[in-house]
């Protein structure tokens, strides 16, 4: 008996929550995730005391708690694979940064920090919830400009997961290409055997995935050789991360949230994508 195809919206313009339910399944799992649950998730909803972010850094040319991207990035300046983690109040960056390096820094204040839990109430099992964001830097004029791009991956306060990754060896790319090399690492780096909640700010993104997951099922399961999708590359490097993820039986949730609104892990996967484009300038 052959699968049955998921419904997806035809646009992601009007929903926040679309649902890539496993197609492999005889009868995919409909989670019924409803714009309530969005409207109560803590993961989405505006922080009234986002008013700073506090970058730590454990290697580099110089490690510490830092208040700007630019301080950041010249402390790590040279680095390949930047450690770097960020906080929403400076007491937790400075205590993890004085818990990993045994190290006293000056500030001791004490502040009260929310506790983050799940926002989907439990409806979705075995669960792992991301943000993800890319930047792009152009400098120069045309003909001759550079490009410069970065993707940051956040899972939460401290989480080892988290990434600043700069993008090399793309001489031209979009910001929509960058917004989904951010999904694709954020589905790389979580376990395949767990479902997987990504949160983005980028429509486009979203919806070109939304379109050629319709293409993957009615070509069975396959990605379309003869695609001529502007993205195709990048689509089907994020194919190659969904079909591992189907095949055990877990299925993908992708979370529309607004740019810049003050939502915390949005904020954070933009810090991080900033980072990581900008150590490709030092």
């Amino acid at each position: 008996m052959p699968a049955k195809t998921p419904t997806t919206p035809d646009s992601c313009a009007q929903q926040k929550i679309i649902e890539l339910a496993n197609p492999r399944l005889k009868e995919p799992k409909k989670q019924q995730l409803t714009t309530e649950d969005y409207q109560n998730n803590t993961r989405t909803q505006v922080s009234k005391s986002l008013s700073q972010i506090f970058f730590v850094t454990l290697s580099g040319q110089k490690t510490g708690v830092f208040e700007s991207v630019k301080l950041t990035v010249a402390a790590m300046s040279g680095q390949k694979k930047p450690m770097v983690q960020l906080f929403a109040s400076r007491v937790e960056a400075v205590n993890w940064y004085e818990q990993r390096t045994k190290k006293s820094l000056s500030y001791k204040a004490k502040e009260d920090t929310e506790v983050k839990t799940n926002g989907w109430n439990g409806k979705i099992k075995d669960c792992v919830e991301v943000f993800a964001d890319g930047s792009l830097i152009r400098k120069g004029t045309a003909g001759t400009s550079q490009h410069s791009a970065g993707v940051g991956i956040y899972f939460g306060p401290g989480d080892p997961r988290n990434r600043a990754i700069s993008i090399q060896g793309k001489e031209t790319i979009s910001s929509n290409q960058v917004e989904m090399l951010a999904i694709y690492h954020a589905l790389q780096v979580t376990s395949k055997q767990k479902n997987i909640v990504i949160y983005s700010d980028s429509a486009t993104a979203l919806e070109n995935i939304l379109k050629m997951t319709k293409e993957y099922i009615s070509n069975k399961f396959k990605f379309p050789e003869k695609s001529k999708h502007v993205d195709r590359d990048y689509l089907e490097q994020v194919f190659g991360e969904l079909e591992m993820r189907w095949q055990h039986g877990k299925s993908v949730f992708l979370v529309k949230v607004k740019g810049h609104a003050r939502i915390e892990g949005n904020e954070m996967a933009d810090k991080l994508a900033k980072i990581g484009s900008k150590l490709l300038l030092c």
